[in-house]
């Protein structure tokens, strides 16, 4: 199982051994979506080198704890090949495929890994190398899925806020630009992606009160996907 808390990261390096360089991959699209209850869908990679880049490539079962995102793997889906050597500048096509039956009532999600495995040097001396992976959300879903339906909690502690966001719909929500106003104090709870919430799970973010803020009742506002979403709630001491 795999645990990592907070926002998410597009792409992650682990420091891993040692090669001279690294390689650029291009992945696409950066989402992906399976129809249930059967269904398929593909990712494109291509390896922007000068040498060929070999590949490994995962499906994990993607949930929430404790505001903290957890992997584990599964054989729901599953991604064809497994692994592949991708020539340089030619375009590889992954297939991935639901072989869970039967339909889905609220989003399943899931995790599609890519790394990009290192090089092994075949000269002697030290050398700087890593590992690139890329991290694409995978949604099973039906035409009757829901939208998310987020419930906002604002609480004041001291100094500070604490702003809990929990999607009690049956979608995942993609938050960004959450902003919150007091009166005429107006202020960012978090500028550009805030990041993802499942089905049935919250996230939280804390800031220090600014300046003036008298709390009561306050204007959240946030964009997910292209939809706006806008509330009022009232802070609770």
């Amino acid at each position: 199982m795999m645990r990592w808390s907070g926002k998410f990261f597009l792409f992650c390096w682990m420091f891993i051994g040692w090669v001279p360089h690294a390689y650029a991959l291009k992945v696409s699209p950066l989402l992906l979506e399976i129809v249930a209850p059967n269904g398929a869908t593909t990712l494109s990679l291509e390896a922007d080198s000068q040498k060929p880049v070999t590949v490994q490539i995962r499906v994990m079962r993607w949930s929430q704890i404790d505001g903290e995102n957890v992997l584990e793997p599964t054989t729901d889906v599953v991604a064809s090949p497994p692994f592949v050597t991708l020539q340089p500048k030619t375009n590889y096509t992954i297939r991935l495929v639901r072989q869970a039956e039967g339909g889905v009532e609220r989003e399943q999600a899931y995790r599609l890994l890519v790394d990009q495995l290192p090089e092994t040097p075949n000269g002697k001396g030290p050398v700087i190398g890593f590992t690139l992976r890329h991290s694409v959300p995978v949604f099973v879903r039906t035409g009757g899925v829901s939208k998310a339906a987020l419930n906002w909690r604002v609480e004041r502690g001291g100094s500070g806020l604490v702003v809990t966001a929990t999607n009690n719909g049956d979608r995942t929500a993609r938050l960004t630009d959450i902003k919150m106003a007091s009166g005429s104090v107006k202020f960012d709870v978090q500028a550009g992606l805030a990041g993802y919430i499942l089905p049935g799970q919250s996230m939280s973010w804390k800031k220090p009160a600014p300046k003036g803020f008298a709390g009561g009742v306050v204007k959240i506002s946030a964009r997910n996907e292209t939809e706006t979403i806008n509330a009022q709630v009232e802070v609770v001491p």
